[in-house]
Protein backbone atom coordinates (compact mmCIF):
# COMPACT_ATOMS: atom_id res chain seq x y z
CA UNK A 1 0.00 0.00 0.00
CA UNK A 2 0.95 3.49 -0.89
CA UNK A 3 2.05 6.04 2.31
CA UNK A 4 2.63 9.67 1.34
CA UNK A 5 4.76 10.32 3.86
CA UNK A 6 7.42 8.25 1.91
CA UNK A 7 7.01 10.02 -0.97
CA UNK A 8 9.82 12.15 -2.54
CA UNK A 9 9.28 15.59 -3.68
CA UNK A 10 8.80 14.47 -7.30
CA UNK A 11 6.18 12.04 -6.59
CA UNK A 12 4.27 14.71 -4.86
CA UNK A 13 4.57 16.84 -7.54
CA UNK A 14 3.61 14.22 -10.19
CA UNK A 15 0.62 13.54 -8.16
CA UNK A 16 -0.72 17.63 -7.74
CA UNK A 17 -0.02 17.62 -11.55
CA UNK A 18 -2.43 14.28 -12.44
CA UNK A 19 -5.06 15.52 -10.16
CA UNK A 20 -5.01 19.46 -11.83
CA UNK A 21 -5.31 17.24 -14.72
CA UNK A 22 -8.64 15.46 -14.28
CA UNK A 23 -8.38 13.55 -11.20
CA UNK A 24 -10.66 15.36 -8.27
CA UNK A 25 -8.51 16.79 -6.17
CA UNK A 26 -11.08 15.92 -2.87
CA UNK A 27 -10.26 12.09 -3.70
CA UNK A 28 -7.58 12.42 -0.68
CA UNK A 29 -10.49 13.31 1.83
CA UNK A 30 -13.38 12.16 0.44
CA UNK A 31 -15.82 9.82 2.85
CA UNK A 32 -14.82 6.05 2.75
CA UNK A 33 -18.36 5.03 2.56
CA UNK A 34 -19.51 5.14 -0.89
CA UNK A 35 -22.99 3.05 -0.77
CA UNK A 36 -25.34 2.74 1.73
CA UNK A 37 -26.01 -0.77 0.75
CA UNK A 38 -23.79 -3.22 2.51
CA UNK A 39 -22.76 -6.57 1.51
CA UNK A 40 -24.01 -9.10 3.26
CA UNK A 41 -23.86 -11.69 1.15
CA UNK A 42 -27.58 -11.95 0.09
CA UNK A 43 -27.30 -8.62 -1.86
CA UNK A 44 -24.45 -8.99 -4.28
CA UNK A 45 -27.01 -7.71 -7.09
CA UNK A 46 -28.04 -4.06 -5.37
CA UNK A 47 -24.76 -4.02 -3.87
CA UNK A 48 -22.76 -4.18 -7.06
CA UNK A 49 -24.97 -2.23 -8.86
CA UNK A 50 -24.66 0.89 -6.80
CA UNK A 51 -20.79 0.43 -6.70
CA UNK A 52 -20.78 0.36 -10.44
CA UNK A 53 -22.73 4.16 -10.39
CA UNK A 54 -20.60 5.58 -8.07
CA UNK A 55 -17.16 4.94 -9.50
CA UNK A 56 -17.66 5.60 -12.75
CA UNK A 57 -18.60 9.77 -11.74
CA UNK A 58 -15.49 9.29 -9.84
CA UNK A 59 -13.43 8.33 -12.65
CA UNK A 60 -12.09 4.72 -10.80
CA UNK A 61 -14.04 2.64 -12.70
CA UNK A 62 -10.80 1.16 -14.18
CA UNK A 63 -9.24 0.55 -11.14
CA UNK A 64 -12.15 -2.56 -10.59
CA UNK A 65 -12.72 -3.60 -14.66
CA UNK A 66 -8.58 -3.74 -15.86
CA UNK A 67 -8.52 -0.79 -17.77
CA UNK A 68 -6.35 1.15 -15.75
CA UNK A 69 -3.64 -2.45 -15.15
CA UNK A 70 -1.16 -1.67 -12.51
CA UNK A 71 2.08 -0.23 -14.03
CA UNK A 72 5.64 -0.69 -13.03
CA UNK A 73 6.98 0.61 -9.68
CA UNK A 74 9.43 2.50 -11.86
CA UNK A 75 7.44 4.01 -13.58
CA UNK A 76 5.99 7.64 -13.10
CA UNK A 77 2.79 7.18 -12.80
CA UNK A 78 2.81 4.03 -10.12
CA UNK A 79 2.24 6.61 -7.46
CA UNK A 80 -0.45 7.88 -8.73
CA UNK A 81 -1.83 4.39 -9.64
CA UNK A 82 -1.30 3.20 -6.34
CA UNK A 83 -2.77 5.64 -4.19
CA UNK A 84 -6.15 5.64 -6.23
CA UNK A 85 -5.74 1.77 -6.03
CA UNK A 86 -5.59 1.74 -1.90
CA UNK A 87 -8.50 3.89 -2.24
CA UNK A 88 -10.62 2.02 -4.16
CA UNK A 89 -10.05 -0.43 -1.90
CA UNK A 90 -11.18 0.66 0.85
CA UNK A 91 -14.26 2.25 -0.62
CA UNK A 92 -14.64 -1.84 -1.15
CA UNK A 93 -13.72 -2.77 2.20
CA UNK A 94 -16.43 -0.21 3.85
CA UNK A 95 -19.42 -1.21 1.94
CA UNK A 96 -18.91 -4.31 3.16
CA UNK A 97 -20.27 -6.07 6.29
CA UNK A 98 -17.61 -6.64 8.83
CA UNK A 99 -17.56 -10.77 8.81
CA UNK A 100 -17.40 -10.39 5.02
CA UNK A 101 -14.76 -7.19 4.65
CA UNK A 102 -11.85 -9.17 6.74
CA UNK A 103 -11.56 -11.93 3.82
CA UNK A 104 -10.76 -9.45 1.43
CA UNK A 105 -8.25 -7.12 3.31
CA UNK A 106 -4.99 -9.00 2.05
CA UNK A 107 -5.74 -8.69 -1.89
CA UNK A 108 -3.33 -6.41 -3.66
CA UNK A 109 -5.15 -4.67 -6.45
CA UNK A 110 -8.88 -3.72 -6.62
CA UNK A 111 -9.45 -5.83 -9.77
CA UNK A 112 -8.36 -8.63 -7.73
CA UNK A 113 -10.53 -8.17 -4.33
CA UNK A 114 -13.58 -7.46 -7.23
CA UNK A 115 -13.41 -10.15 -9.11
CA UNK A 116 -12.93 -12.11 -5.74
CA UNK A 117 -15.75 -10.87 -4.32
CA UNK A 118 -17.87 -11.46 -7.83
CA UNK A 119 -17.12 -15.17 -7.61
CA UNK A 120 -18.01 -15.79 -4.37
CA UNK A 121 -21.19 -14.03 -4.29
CA UNK A 122 -22.66 -13.25 -7.56
CA UNK A 123 -25.82 -15.91 -8.00
CA UNK A 124 -26.41 -14.85 -12.06
CA UNK A 125 -26.13 -18.61 -12.67
CA UNK A 126 -28.28 -19.60 -10.12
CA UNK A 127 -31.31 -20.81 -11.29
CA UNK A 128 -32.87 -21.33 -7.64
CA UNK A 129 -32.52 -17.31 -7.78
CA UNK A 130 -34.70 -17.12 -10.91
CA UNK A 131 -37.04 -19.07 -9.28
CA UNK A 132 -37.76 -17.21 -6.13
CA UNK A 133 -38.03 -13.93 -7.98
CA UNK A 134 -40.95 -15.42 -10.18
CA UNK A 135 -42.54 -16.67 -6.64
CA UNK A 136 -42.20 -13.24 -5.54
CA UNK A 137 -43.79 -12.08 -9.08
CA UNK A 138 -46.25 -14.15 -8.65
CA UNK A 139 -47.63 -13.20 -5.39
CA UNK A 140 -47.65 -9.80 -5.42
CA UNK A 141 -51.08 -7.83 -5.57
CA UNK A 142 -51.93 -4.24 -5.02
CA UNK A 143 -53.81 -4.67 -2.52
CA UNK A 144 -53.43 -1.51 0.03
CA UNK A 145 -50.61 -0.01 -2.07
CA UNK A 146 -51.31 3.06 -4.29
CA UNK A 147 -50.61 1.93 -7.81
CA UNK A 148 -47.14 3.68 -7.80
CA UNK A 149 -46.34 1.80 -4.91
CA UNK A 150 -46.97 -1.49 -6.38
CA UNK A 151 -45.78 -0.85 -9.89
CA UNK A 152 -42.66 -0.09 -8.10
CA UNK A 153 -42.40 -3.48 -5.98
CA UNK A 154 -43.01 -5.03 -9.29
CA UNK A 155 -40.47 -2.66 -10.86
CA UNK A 156 -37.67 -3.89 -8.49
CA UNK A 157 -37.98 -7.96 -8.97
CA UNK A 158 -38.00 -6.71 -12.97
CA UNK A 159 -34.59 -5.38 -12.75
CA UNK A 160 -33.71 -7.76 -10.11
CA UNK A 161 -34.35 -10.55 -13.14
CA UNK A 162 -32.97 -8.90 -16.03
CA UNK A 163 -29.47 -9.30 -14.27
CA UNK A 164 -29.77 -12.83 -14.71
CA UNK A 165 -30.88 -13.26 -18.50
CA UNK A 166 -27.32 -14.44 -20.21
CA UNK A 167 -28.94 -14.70 -23.94
CA UNK A 168 -27.05 -11.63 -26.64
CA UNK A 169 -29.85 -10.70 -28.34
CA UNK A 170 -28.01 -8.24 -29.97
CA UNK A 171 -29.77 -5.04 -31.56
CA UNK A 172 -31.43 -6.97 -34.81
CA UNK A 173 -34.86 -8.61 -35.21
CA UNK A 174 -34.89 -11.05 -32.75
CA UNK A 175 -33.67 -8.72 -29.83
CA UNK A 176 -37.31 -6.58 -30.71
CA UNK A 177 -38.96 -9.72 -31.19
CA UNK A 178 -37.48 -10.49 -27.16
CA UNK A 179 -38.38 -7.24 -25.76
CA UNK A 180 -42.06 -7.28 -27.56
CA UNK A 181 -42.27 -10.31 -25.92
CA UNK A 182 -41.15 -9.34 -22.32
CA UNK A 183 -43.02 -6.12 -22.71
CA UNK A 184 -46.92 -8.32 -23.11
CA UNK A 185 -45.91 -10.31 -19.95
CA UNK A 186 -44.66 -7.80 -18.16
CA UNK A 187 -47.97 -5.66 -18.51
CA UNK A 188 -50.42 -8.98 -17.81
CA UNK A 189 -48.79 -8.98 -14.82
CA UNK A 190 -48.98 -5.76 -13.77
CA UNK A 191 -52.54 -5.65 -14.69
CA UNK A 192 -53.69 -9.13 -13.35
CA UNK A 193 -52.32 -7.60 -9.90
CA UNK A 194 -54.53 -4.45 -9.61
CA UNK A 195 -57.85 -4.48 -7.45
CA UNK A 196 -60.94 -5.08 -8.28
CA UNK A 197 -61.86 -0.67 -8.28
CA UNK A 198 -59.90 -0.47 -11.63
CA UNK A 199 -61.27 -3.53 -13.78
CA UNK A 200 -63.00 -0.55 -16.02
CA UNK A 201 -59.43 1.06 -17.14
CA UNK A 202 -57.39 -2.65 -17.02
CA UNK A 203 -60.40 -3.72 -19.81
CA UNK A 204 -59.23 -0.52 -21.67
CA UNK A 205 -55.96 -1.06 -21.89
CA UNK A 206 -56.63 -4.86 -22.91
CA UNK A 207 -58.68 -3.75 -25.45
CA UNK A 208 -56.33 -1.61 -27.27
CA UNK A 209 -55.86 -3.19 -30.80
CA UNK A 210 -51.93 -2.39 -29.97
CA UNK A 211 -51.04 -3.02 -26.75
CA UNK A 212 -49.00 -0.20 -24.86
CA UNK A 213 -45.78 -0.31 -22.94
CA UNK A 214 -45.41 -1.36 -19.39
CA UNK A 215 -44.67 2.34 -18.73
CA UNK A 216 -47.57 3.63 -20.59
CA UNK A 217 -50.19 1.50 -18.88
CA UNK A 218 -48.63 2.09 -15.63
CA UNK A 219 -49.49 5.71 -16.47
CA UNK A 220 -53.01 5.51 -17.73
CA UNK A 221 -53.80 3.05 -14.41
CA UNK A 222 -52.19 5.92 -12.19
CA UNK A 223 -54.53 8.71 -13.87
CA UNK A 224 -57.56 6.54 -13.75
CA UNK A 225 -56.64 6.31 -9.82
CA UNK A 226 -55.92 10.06 -9.47
CA UNK A 227 -59.18 11.14 -11.39
CA UNK A 228 -61.15 8.05 -8.98
CA UNK A 229 -59.64 10.10 -5.78
CA UNK A 230 -60.63 13.38 -7.13
CA UNK A 231 -64.20 12.91 -8.49
CA UNK A 232 -65.16 9.60 -6.28
CA UNK A 233 -63.20 9.90 -2.95
CA UNK A 234 -60.98 6.43 -1.71
CA UNK A 235 -63.49 3.74 -3.69
CA UNK A 236 -61.29 1.21 -3.27
CA UNK A 237 -63.02 -2.02 -2.99
CA UNK A 238 -60.95 -3.87 -0.35
CA UNK A 239 -60.78 -1.43 2.97
CA UNK A 240 -58.00 -2.34 5.45
CA UNK A 241 -60.16 -2.71 8.83
CA UNK A 242 -58.58 -0.39 11.21
CA UNK A 243 -58.39 -1.77 14.71
CA UNK A 244 -57.11 0.25 17.83
CA UNK A 245 -54.75 -2.63 19.42
CA UNK A 246 -55.10 -0.31 22.94
CA UNK A 247 -58.72 -0.98 22.96
CA UNK A 248 -60.49 -2.47 25.85
CA UNK A 249 -60.73 -6.16 25.30
CA UNK A 250 -64.44 -5.84 26.51
CA UNK A 251 -65.70 -4.52 23.23
CA UNK A 252 -64.84 -8.28 21.62
CA UNK A 253 -67.93 -10.39 20.52
CA UNK A 254 -66.28 -13.48 21.82
CA UNK A 255 -64.33 -13.64 24.28
CA UNK A 256 -63.30 -11.31 27.52
CA UNK A 257 -60.04 -10.99 29.47
CA UNK A 258 -58.74 -9.41 32.26
CA UNK A 259 -55.28 -6.62 32.34
CA UNK A 260 -53.85 -10.27 34.49
CA UNK A 261 -53.49 -11.34 30.74
CA UNK A 262 -50.43 -9.56 29.41
CA UNK A 263 -48.00 -10.92 31.58
CA UNK A 264 -49.29 -14.43 30.28
CA UNK A 265 -48.95 -13.13 26.59
CA UNK A 266 -45.06 -12.12 27.27
CA UNK A 267 -44.68 -16.16 28.32
CA UNK A 268 -44.51 -15.45 31.61
CA UNK A 269 -46.43 -17.91 34.11
CA UNK A 270 -47.75 -15.19 36.09
CA UNK A 271 -51.24 -15.94 35.56
CA UNK A 272 -53.90 -14.62 37.68
CA UNK A 273 -55.67 -16.32 40.66
CA UNK A 274 -58.74 -14.12 40.88
CA UNK A 275 -61.26 -13.52 38.23
CA UNK A 276 -61.32 -10.11 36.74
CA UNK A 277 -64.75 -7.88 36.72
CA UNK A 278 -65.02 -6.07 33.18
CA UNK A 279 -67.49 -3.66 34.69
CA UNK A 280 -65.33 -1.86 37.52
CA UNK A 281 -62.05 -3.04 36.60
CA UNK A 282 -61.26 -5.01 39.61
CA UNK A 283 -60.58 -8.31 40.84
CA UNK A 284 -63.02 -10.48 43.18
CA UNK A 285 -65.90 -7.90 42.66
CA UNK A 286 -68.19 -10.91 42.82
CA UNK A 287 -71.93 -8.44 43.08
CA UNK A 288 -70.41 -6.36 40.02
CA UNK A 289 -69.86 -9.96 38.07
CA UNK A 290 -73.45 -11.02 38.84
CA UNK A 291 -74.97 -7.36 38.09
CA UNK A 292 -73.09 -7.34 34.63
CA UNK A 293 -74.25 -10.96 33.82
CA UNK A 294 -77.88 -9.72 34.11
CA UNK A 295 -77.45 -6.64 32.53
CA UNK A 296 -75.39 -8.43 29.18
CA UNK A 297 -78.47 -11.24 29.04
CA UNK A 298 -80.90 -8.11 28.81
CA UNK A 299 -79.00 -6.34 26.33
CA UNK A 300 -78.07 -9.39 23.61
CA UNK A 301 -79.07 -8.43 20.15
CA UNK A 302 -78.35 -11.18 17.82
CA UNK A 303 -79.65 -11.02 13.93
CA UNK A 304 -81.28 -14.58 13.02
CA UNK A 305 -79.73 -15.27 9.86
CA UNK A 306 -76.48 -14.48 11.70
CA UNK A 307 -77.00 -16.74 14.34
CA UNK A 308 -78.06 -19.50 11.71
CA UNK A 309 -75.06 -18.77 9.82
CA UNK A 310 -72.29 -19.14 12.32
CA UNK A 311 -73.95 -22.53 13.58
CA UNK A 312 -74.05 -23.52 10.54
CA UNK A 313 -70.61 -23.18 9.91
CA UNK A 314 -69.71 -24.66 13.59
CA UNK A 315 -72.24 -27.60 12.75
CA UNK A 316 -73.92 -27.55 15.59
CA UNK A 317 -77.89 -26.81 16.16
CA UNK A 318 -78.43 -23.69 17.03
CA UNK A 319 -80.81 -24.49 19.96
CA UNK A 320 -77.88 -26.45 21.65
CA UNK A 321 -75.69 -23.04 21.97
CA UNK A 322 -75.50 -19.60 24.14
CA UNK A 323 -74.02 -17.48 22.53
CA UNK A 324 -71.82 -14.56 23.45
CA UNK A 325 -72.86 -11.04 25.24
CA UNK A 326 -70.53 -8.79 24.78
CA UNK A 327 -67.69 -8.86 26.33
CA UNK A 328 -67.75 -12.60 26.94
CA UNK A 329 -67.14 -16.31 25.01
CA UNK A 330 -69.31 -18.96 23.66
CA UNK A 331 -70.35 -21.09 25.54
CA UNK A 332 -68.92 -24.31 25.09
CA UNK A 333 -70.72 -27.75 25.75
CA UNK A 334 -70.27 -29.20 22.31
CA UNK A 335 -67.08 -31.16 20.85
CA UNK A 336 -64.15 -28.58 20.10
CA UNK A 337 -64.41 -27.30 15.65
CA UNK A 338 -61.46 -28.44 14.55
CA UNK A 339 -61.60 -26.74 10.64
CA UNK A 340 -63.24 -23.77 11.38
CA UNK A 341 -61.33 -20.21 12.60
CA UNK A 342 -63.73 -16.96 13.77
CA UNK A 343 -61.87 -13.58 13.30
CA UNK A 344 -62.83 -11.28 16.05
CA UNK A 345 -62.26 -7.77 15.84
CA UNK A 346 -62.68 -6.91 19.68
CA UNK A 347 -60.41 -10.06 20.95
CA UNK A 348 -57.13 -9.55 22.39
CA UNK A 349 -56.12 -12.59 22.09
CA UNK A 350 -55.98 -16.01 19.66
CA UNK A 351 -57.43 -19.06 21.33
CA UNK A 352 -58.66 -22.50 20.60
CA UNK A 353 -59.75 -25.72 22.57
CA UNK A 354 -58.19 -27.88 20.45
CA UNK A 355 -54.61 -29.32 22.03
CA UNK A 356 -54.25 -31.25 18.23
CA UNK A 357 -53.37 -27.80 16.65
CA UNK A 358 -50.09 -26.68 18.58
CA UNK A 359 -47.09 -26.80 16.77
CA UNK A 360 -45.28 -26.03 19.84
CA UNK A 361 -46.80 -25.52 23.42
CA UNK A 362 -45.88 -24.29 26.94
CA UNK A 363 -48.29 -25.27 29.51
CA UNK A 364 -49.58 -22.76 32.38
CA UNK A 365 -49.67 -24.50 35.49
CA UNK A 366 -51.44 -21.27 37.29
CA UNK A 367 -55.27 -20.06 37.63
CA UNK A 368 -55.32 -17.67 34.48
CA UNK A 369 -59.04 -17.83 33.20
CA UNK A 370 -61.43 -16.10 30.33
CA UNK A 371 -65.41 -15.44 30.89
CA UNK A 372 -67.77 -17.36 29.11
CA UNK A 373 -71.44 -16.58 28.19
CA UNK A 374 -73.52 -17.67 31.30
CA UNK A 375 -70.89 -15.53 33.95
CA UNK A 376 -68.59 -18.51 34.42
CA UNK A 377 -64.79 -18.42 33.82
CA UNK A 378 -63.16 -21.28 31.92
CA UNK A 379 -59.26 -21.75 32.59
CA UNK A 380 -56.15 -21.38 30.42
CA UNK A 381 -54.28 -24.25 30.42
CA UNK A 382 -51.59 -23.11 28.16
CA UNK A 383 -49.87 -21.11 24.88
CA UNK A 384 -47.84 -22.06 22.00
CA UNK A 385 -47.84 -21.76 18.17
CA UNK A 386 -50.42 -22.56 15.71
CA UNK A 387 -49.89 -23.26 11.83
CA UNK A 388 -52.80 -21.91 10.51
CA UNK A 389 -51.56 -22.36 6.86
CA UNK A 390 -48.25 -24.27 5.44
CA UNK A 391 -46.62 -20.95 5.23
CA UNK A 392 -48.27 -18.79 8.08
CA UNK A 393 -47.92 -19.59 12.09
CA UNK A 394 -49.97 -17.68 14.89
CA UNK A 395 -47.89 -17.21 18.40
CA UNK A 396 -48.82 -16.97 21.33
CA UNK A 397 -52.66 -18.84 21.24
CA UNK A 398 -54.28 -19.32 24.44
CA UNK A 399 -55.52 -23.63 25.12
CA UNK A 400 -58.91 -22.91 26.51
CA UNK A 401 -59.82 -27.10 26.57
CA UNK A 402 -63.35 -25.91 27.25
CA UNK A 403 -63.67 -23.34 24.18
CA UNK A 404 -66.10 -25.25 21.14
CA UNK A 405 -64.33 -23.08 18.19
CA UNK A 406 -61.29 -21.85 17.25
CA UNK A 407 -60.65 -17.66 17.54
CA UNK A 408 -57.99 -15.18 15.87
CA UNK A 409 -57.66 -12.05 17.15
CA UNK A 410 -57.83 -8.92 14.09
CA UNK A 411 -55.52 -6.94 16.89
CA UNK A 412 -53.03 -9.55 17.27
CA UNK A 413 -53.07 -10.35 13.38
CA UNK A 414 -52.21 -6.48 12.53
CA UNK A 415 -49.90 -5.86 15.53
CA UNK A 416 -47.71 -9.19 16.05
CA UNK A 417 -48.06 -10.99 13.21
CA UNK A 418 -47.75 -7.85 11.15
CA UNK A 419 -50.43 -8.51 8.39
CA UNK A 420 -53.71 -6.72 7.09
CA UNK A 421 -56.80 -7.94 6.67
CA UNK A 422 -59.08 -6.04 3.90
CA UNK A 423 -62.73 -6.44 3.57
CA UNK A 424 -65.25 -6.09 1.10
CA UNK A 425 -68.74 -7.09 0.24
CA UNK A 426 -67.11 -10.16 -2.00
CA UNK A 427 -64.82 -11.37 0.21
CA UNK A 428 -61.39 -10.51 2.23
CA UNK A 429 -58.34 -10.81 1.66
CA UNK A 430 -54.80 -11.34 3.78
CA UNK A 431 -51.53 -9.50 2.97
CA UNK A 432 -48.24 -8.92 4.55
CA UNK A 433 -47.73 -5.50 5.03
CA UNK A 434 -44.47 -4.71 3.93
CA UNK A 435 -44.62 -6.59 0.57
CA UNK A 436 -47.36 -7.14 -0.02
CA UNK A 437 -47.63 -11.08 -0.66
CA UNK A 438 -50.91 -12.46 -0.01
CA UNK A 439 -51.14 -14.90 2.76
CA UNK A 440 -54.82 -15.84 1.88
CA UNK A 441 -58.48 -14.91 0.81
CA UNK A 442 -61.77 -15.40 2.39
CA UNK A 443 -65.28 -15.50 0.59
CA UNK A 444 -68.76 -14.54 1.65
CA UNK A 445 -70.46 -17.76 2.89
CA UNK A 446 -73.75 -17.29 4.45
CA UNK A 447 -72.68 -14.33 6.16
CA UNK A 448 -69.61 -15.10 7.12
CA UNK A 449 -65.96 -14.50 5.68
CA UNK A 450 -65.17 -18.06 5.14
CA UNK A 451 -61.65 -19.08 4.39
CA UNK A 452 -60.34 -20.19 0.65
CA UNK A 453 -59.55 -23.95 1.19
CA UNK A 454 -57.67 -22.92 -1.82
CA UNK A 455 -55.02 -20.65 0.17
CA UNK A 456 -55.22 -23.05 3.41
CA UNK A 457 -55.58 -26.10 4.89
CA UNK A 458 -57.75 -24.80 7.35
CA UNK A 459 -61.20 -23.03 7.42
CA UNK A 460 -61.84 -19.51 9.32
CA UNK A 461 -64.80 -17.09 9.64
CA UNK A 462 -64.76 -13.83 10.31
CA UNK A 463 -66.51 -11.60 12.31
CA UNK A 464 -66.81 -7.89 13.34
CA UNK A 465 -68.22 -6.19 16.75
CA UNK A 466 -70.72 -3.30 17.77
CA UNK A 467 -71.21 -1.62 21.11
CA UNK A 468 -74.50 -3.72 21.61
CA UNK A 469 -74.74 -6.35 19.04
CA UNK A 470 -72.93 -8.92 17.78
CA UNK A 471 -71.98 -8.39 13.66
CA UNK A 472 -70.94 -11.69 12.03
Amino acid sequence: MGDTENFSETEISQITQNHSQGIPQGDLNSSLLITNHRLDGKNFLQWSQSVLMVLPGRGKIGYINGQIPRPASTDSDYATWELNNSMVMAWLINSMEGHISRTYLFFKTAKEMWDAIKGNYSDLGNASQVFEIKLKLKDIRQGTFEVTQYYNNLKILWQELDMYYEADWGEGLEHTKFMDHLNKERLYEFLAGLNRDLDEVRGRILGKTTLPTIEEAFAEVRREEKRRLIMLGDTRELKPLTVDAHRPSENSTLISRGPQSQRFKDGIDSCSKRPWCSHCNRKENKAAIISTTEEDAQNVKLIKTQLEALHKLLGTPTASWSLAIQGTVLNTTHEPITTSWILDSGASDHMTGNLSLFHTYLPCHDHSRIRIADGSYSPVAGMGTVRLTENFSLDKVLHVPNLSCNLLSISKLTKDEKVLAEFSAFGCGVQEQESGKMIGTAKVNDGLYVWNKNSSQEGMALSTSKDDSIML
